[in-house]
């Protein structure tokens, strides 16, 4: 019986050796800080976000802000994209009011923005 026990922990212990470590998934690279442009305290400017962005050690962030932050979204997509900073997601606020054919104004905004950065994103809708 202890020869046996003995047998099934070495055999556990080669097993735990031999396994590749494996990576973590919040990792920087692997993570997207939402709510950064809204919810910040010091108001900052497309340039000085993209600057945190950087300085914090991320390399995407998600955009999704008012619409005074809207009205400066083709810059900040511009910054970020000459910072190597990928905006990987953007908000909108949407609620009973809205519809596929009628968005808000902020809405629209929003993909009249990304219509100038990347204009074969939007091939149906917009």
């Amino acid at each position: 019986m202890i020869s046996r026990y003995l047998f099934l922990s070495a055999i556990l212990l080669v097993m735990i050796f031999s396994c590749h470590k494996v990576e973590t998934p919040f990792r920087t690279e692997n993570l997207i800080p939402w709510s950064i442009v809204a919810f910040d305290k010091l108001e900052r400017t497309p340039s000085e976000r993209v600057a945190m962005i950087k300085n914090l050690g991320f390399s995407q962030y998600a955009f999704g802000g008012r619409k005074k932050h809207v009205e400066t979204m083709v810059d900040e997509l511009n910054i970020a994209k000459s910072e190597g900073i990928k905006i990987s997601a953007v908000w909108l606020y949407i609620n009973n009011k809205d519809t596929l054919t009628a968005l808000k104004r902020a809405n629209e905004m929003v993909f009249e923005s990304y219509r100038i950065i990347h204009p074969n994103l939007c091939r149906y809708r917009c």
